[in-house]
Parts: structure tokens; sequence; C-alpha cells
């Protein structure tokens, strides 16, 4: 098959480039830790470059396509968020074109806003992930959910991706482990499902407030009513519960789609399951086909 295109997925801590072909399958990968806060002197170029010499050698200057936090305020090119409801067709329109010094062209995705409440929004990077997951889905889902750091609940309705929230879970979780006391007690934490499903439920079932249920990781452990080796454990089951508990509310026989990779997304399917919505896994690639499906809208591919 013939190289058509480079995929860039260029986040805050790390750096990924897919070789693609005139079908969007995967050629060739490469990946690093360069994510952009990594990038000394913000040389976005070279450090690219760098990544895609071999690829430049073997078949000359394709077109690239670059997706993620690079076109945040910290990246190379700060690109303006369109506004939501927008799919494919808006997204390829508001490609951003840069020509790097060797001639060769970059083409860079924008983000999504949405108002909630009055209050804005905003994601880099997971759009082009739906927008790939549209592609191979064979029929859509009520819900879609995208853990990370900064997860995401996302509605889409006609190829569109109508609304979302974050919610930092992720984040909190660092946090509470590595600036508060309860992060002492997390020393030698091992992965414990049964602790895990004890902080959903706990959190799913009870009328108390997070902030004060948060305490119990330092009490139960304190009383011996829970390993130490547990805690961690159990208030990522707190947090988790929290957020699933919270985009539940309303919903009743929703069929949710759950975006991502690892043992986080696996987290995420558990919790949701022990609560009675069992949910499908995105297949893995999701981020790359949603470069590929852009750009061919875009007219980069001919």
């Amino acid at each position: 098959m013939t190289p058509v295109l480079i995929g860039i997925d260029w986040g805050t801590t790390s750096f990924r480039a897919t070789l693609l072909s005139e079908t969007g399958d995967a050629l060739d990968r490469t990946s690093g830790p360069n994510g952009i806060l990594a990038v000394e002197n913000n040389n976005f170029e070279d450090c690219l470059l760098g990544y895609i010499a071999d690829w430049n050698s073997q078949y000359g200057l394709l077109p690239l396509v670059a997706s993620g936090m690079i076109t945040s305020r910290n990246g190379w090119v700060e690109t303006p968020y369109l506004l939501a409801p927008s799919g494919i067709s808006q997204f390829a329109k508001a490609l951003h074109q840069h020509t790097m010094s060797n001639g060769q062209t970059i083409h860079f995705i924008t983000g999504l806003t949405v108002e909630n409440n009055g209050i804005p929004d905003v994601m880099r990077g997971e759009e082009t992930e739906l927008i790939g997951q549209l592609a191979t889905q064979s029929q859509p889902f009520d819900l879609y959910i995208m853990p990370g750091t900064h997860s995401k609940r996302v509605t889409i309705s006609d190829g569109s991706i109508t609304g979302f929230q974050t919610f930092m879970t992720g984040e909190i979780f660092s946090a509470l482990k590595e600036h508060t006391i309860l992060g002492k007690l997390m020393n030698g934490s091992e992965p414990d499902r049964n602790a895990f499903l004890q902080g959903v439920r706990t959190r799913s079932s009870s009328s108390d407030t997070l902030l004060h249920e948060l305490f119990s990781a330092r009490t139960l452990p304190l009383f011996e009513k829970m390993e130490q080796t547990s805690v961690a454990s159990y208030l990522s089951g707190l947090l988790i519960g929290e957020e699933v508990k919270t985009v539940l509310t309303g919903q009743s026989s929703s069929r949710i789609c759950i975006i991502g990779r690892g043992d986080l997304a696996e987290l995420y399917a558990t919790a949701y399951a022990a609560l009675g919505h069992p949910v499908e896994m995105a297949k893995p690639g999701s981020a790359v086909r949603g470069q590929f499906e852009i750009a061919k809208e875009g007219g980069l591919l001919s």
C-alpha cells in the first residue's frame, strides 16, 4: 500500500505519528515523550521533522494532519475553537494550514467548545477521536465517555458533536495523592478491584457530600476497616463513582461507549457495569482514523 498521509497526535505529555495508506491503514508508527511541554524552546518544527525524517527520505514530503494540544495556547499554532454542534465537514473546513521550512505542509485540526449553563467547556484532541469513532461504528450510542486526566461525557446526533461536559476526576485524584495527607496512606498501594467497587458503590448510593466522604479514605484504614494498600483504589472508586453518578443522572437505558485505552478505561467500564449500565469499548485507533477522515474530507489526499 502507498503512503499518502502522516497523522500526528501531539498532546501535553506525548507525541505519536502514524504513516497512513490511501485507505487509512497504519503502515508505520513512531512515538516519544516530546509532548508540547517537553519541546525545547518550543521548536516544534525541528522536533517533528526529527521524528519523521526517515519517512520523508523514503516517501517524499507527504501532507501531515495534526490534532491535540499542539493547537492550544501552549502549542505550535493556537487555532480558534469551533462551536458545537460540529461534525466532520466543519472540522475539515476549519483545517489550519502551515508550511514548514522544508516546504512540507501540516494541517492543524482545531478543538471544540460548548456552553453549559453559560460556562464554556472545551476539548482539543477528543473531537478527532470522536470523528474516528463515528467512521467505524455500526450504530450510534447515546453517550460517549472519554476517560483521562480531564474525562469527557459527550453526546452526538446526526454525525455532529452536540454537547459535552469535562470532569477533572483524574487530576483531582493526582492532586490528592501527591499533595494531601491521603497520599501518605497510598504508599505501597496495589490495584484492588473490591476496594475500587466499594468506593464506586459508596458514592452512588450516598446522599452525603463528596468532600465529606473523601475523608473516609483516611478513617477506614485508621480504624483497620480497610487495608492501607487498598486506599488508592478506594479513593479512585469514590472519584470515578461521583463522575458516573453525575453522568447517569436522568439516564435510563442509555447505550454507552467508552473511548480510551488501558487500565483507566477498564476502571470506567467496571464502574458503569457495577451501577447497572454495561458499556461497549471502542476499538483502538480512533484518533488516527479521525485524522484520516478529516484529511480526506478536507481534500488533502488528492
